[in-house]
């Protein structure tokens, strides 16, 4: 397994899905099965090399997005291991994004015109802040939801699958949703946490039409 490739815990796993069905349920009305976020491969900057300078594309169109890259910070590459707070799981490694997007159907190409409202979801339900790792994003005087405290108990959904409700994973609305901003990473739609001028910070090209 590539080093920086992102890793999740069974439990975290576990938590994600339920704030994504509790979301969706509310939105709907109705439970239903969301699509499992796809892990994804580290990412590269897109650079070109001309007579002994490196450029970068200032704008770059992707004809596929079905998948998505929702950054953790304005770092592509950063990887570290995360310190679980759930008793018997001694934490897990953590890629620079998470990957997600959708599965389509077979002889269909399903695809994701709103890559930042997308990854704003994840901000807001509180996936894209795991233990803590993008606190100093978050203003002194915003008040995040408070952390979830687990019951004992085990819940499980209309499937038969455990799930961790949000008042206990601490998944769910009203977590901080920095600026996002839609790059372009190996053909692939990266929202990284930034203003506009992020991409172009990061010497990768910024998603044109």
């Amino acid at each position: 397994m590539n080093p920086e490739e992102p890793r999740f815990s069974a439990a975290r796993r576990t938590q994600v899905r339920s704030a994504l069905v509790n979301e969706i349920s509310q939105a709907q009305g109705k439970p239903r099965r969301h699509r499992k976020p796809l892990v994804l491969a580290t990412a590269g900057a897109l650079v070109f090399a001309a007579t002994g300078s490196a450029y970068y594309i200032a704008t770059k169109p992707v004809e596929d997005k079905r998948e998505i890259r929702c950054y953790y910070n304005a770092d592509l590459k950063a990887s570290q291991f995360v310190i679980s707070e759930d008793e018997g799981d001694p934490g897990y490694q953590l890629g620079p994004f998470m990957g997600t997007g959708v599965e389509p159907k077979p002889g269909e190409s399903d695809q994701v015109e709103g890559g930042v409202a997308l990854c704003s979801t994840y901000w807001n339900l509180g996936m894209m802040n795991p233990e803590g790792i993008t606190d100093h994003l978050v203003p002194d005087d915003y008040p995040q939801p408070p952390p979830g405290k687990n019951s004992g108990k085990i819940h499980l959904d209309e499937y038969g699958q455990i799930y961790s409700p949000p008042e206990e994973s601490g998944l769910g609305p009203g977590h901080y949703v920095p600026e996002l901003t839609s790059c372009v990473v190996e053909n692939t739609v990266a929202v990284i946490p930034g203003d506009k001028n992020v991409c172009a910070r990061l010497q990768i090209p910024s998603l044109g039409n």
